[in-house]
């Protein structure tokens, strides 16, 4: 892969550009943050691993078709391409916000503050559900009966229910405990690393925003290293703790600071998959303008009740070959790979353009709210699914803050249905104010 040299500096060039064109307004919450982290992690190193030696998709496997270096090449192009688009159309955003210093009022559901007898009501129908499910379905003591996914969702209740409290009565102990003991199970599992992440990132962003900080200190920034540097062998400690125990989840644990070449076969090659399927895409000739977002209407039916029901995946199912099994191997094509599969090229312009812009105008708006507004709620739940958009696609917004965040979903239909009346000074300097990105 030393072919791929122009190329990666070239994106180390892009990242650079991206960083300074938004560096007055990116803070740990703001979604341009968000893409940089991924970008850096799933294209920039991978890319580098690759030129390094590492093997690419198939390259050590026999029989199937080897992702290229020009795939690579168009892949990173591509990456690039979005990675810029996005913060410019957040700069401009962000520009227009300082000249006129004004968002358009919106409705005032959003400014009012949490209601503790509306999300108490919440917690009371998600808590016990959450529970029962988390404890008794991972341990087998419910029958799956083809709902496995399902189960998986309504696991993440409790947790979903402790963020609200912490979000409104602040990082008591009491709180704190449950969540860590919660955190410590799933993270010995092995099954979803996302759901240890996505709170660890929820109440990082929270706390800064309590403290009002940007970004962490050298202790945060330290922890967050380990946390990447970990998070390509978590599944598989967590593998080797449920099959040998504690010392083998040890032993593979102290595997993540092993940076020899072998490691590359580890690391996720997202970018390989991404730039694998641009061209599963030309060889089937054939866009699907938007039809893939349809898919998550899909989600609420169960696979028993629905046979054929087409899969959250379905496009990737459709472009798979014999020799690029992606169907089988459950591959990922990444945000980039999804709006290349649904409009082509265009997609790789525009939809960057729309995300940058709107993104970042939700990210000011809703931080321009009280710190326990239901705007600002929101905003923070929704916040922690952008790596996986960035990574899964769109549909993954749906599925991580939706259906598996149904207590969020019913704090915000209550509020909905029986608003609560703030003062509307507030209001009016909520529509008026200053952001805290």
């Amino acid at each position: 892969m030393s072919e791929i040299w122009q190329v990666l500096i070239f994106d180390l060039a892009c990242v650079v550009i991206s960083t300074t064109m938004l560096s007055k307004w990116l803070s740990t919450w703001h979604p341009a943050t968000h893409l940089l982290f991924f970008h850096i992690y799933a294209i920039t190193y991978r890319g580098w691993r690759l030129y390094f030696g590492a093997a690419p998709l198939y390259g050590d496997v026999a029989g199937y078709s080897v992702v290229q270096p020009d795939e690579i090449f168009r892949g990173i192009l591509y990456a690039d391409l979005f990675l810029l688009l996005f913060a410019f159309a957040s700069r401009k955003f962000h520009l227009r916000y300082q000249k006129k210093q004004t968002l358009r009022k919106t409705s005032r559901i959003w400014h009012q503050t949490l209601h503790p007898n509306l999300f108490w009501l919440v917690i009371a129908f998600c808590l016990p559900i959450g529970l029962y499910v988390f404890f008794f379905y991972r341990t087998g003591r419910i029958e799956d009966t083809g709902l496995a996914n399902y189960y998986a969702m309504i696991s993440f209740w409790p947790i979903s229910c402790l963020f609200i409290l912490v979000f409104y009565y602040g990082f008591r102990w009491y709180l704190l405990v449950p969540i860590i003991f919660y955190l410590l199970i799933v993270g010995l599992q092995g099954y979803h690393r996302f759901m240890v992440v996505l709170p660890l990132m929820y109440l990082l962003t929270l706390y800064l925003q309590r403290i009002n900080r940007l970004w962490p200190n050298w202790i945060g920034i330290t922890a967050i290293v380990a946390v990447l540097v970990f998070f390509p062998e978590w599944k598989y400690v967590g593998r080797a703790y449920i099959q040998d125990g504690l010392s083998a989840a040890i032993e593979r644990a102290g595997q993540a600071l092993d940076f020899s070449s072998e490691r590359g076969e580890r690391v996720e090659n997202l970018l390989d998959q991404m730039a694998a399927s641009l061209t599963m895409t030309d060889d089937r000739n054939r866009f699907y303008f938007g039809e893939t977002y349809l898919y998550a209407l899909t989600l609420p039916i169960p696979k028993s009740y629905w046979p054929e029901k087409p899969g959250l995946n379905q496009h990737v199912v459709d472009i798979s070959t014999r020799g690029r099994p992606f169907k089988t191997e459950g591959r990922i094509i990444m945000l980039i790979g999804e709006s290349y599969i649904n409009f082509g090229i265009l997609g790789v312009l525009i939809i960057p353009l729309v995300f940058g812009w709107f993104l970042s105008r939700w990210c000011v708006q809703a931080t321009s709210f009280e710190l326990t507004s239901l705007s600002r709620y929101v905003y923070l739940s929704l916040m922690i699914t952008f790596i996986n958009v960035f990574r899964d696609g769109i549909t993954s917004m749906v599925m991580f803050g939706v259906f598996q965040n149904v207590p969020l979903v019913l704090v915000v239909a209550l509020h909905v249905i029986f608003p609560k009346d703030d003062d509307p000074t507030n209001i009016e300097q909520q529509s008026n104010g200053t952001s805290s990105s």
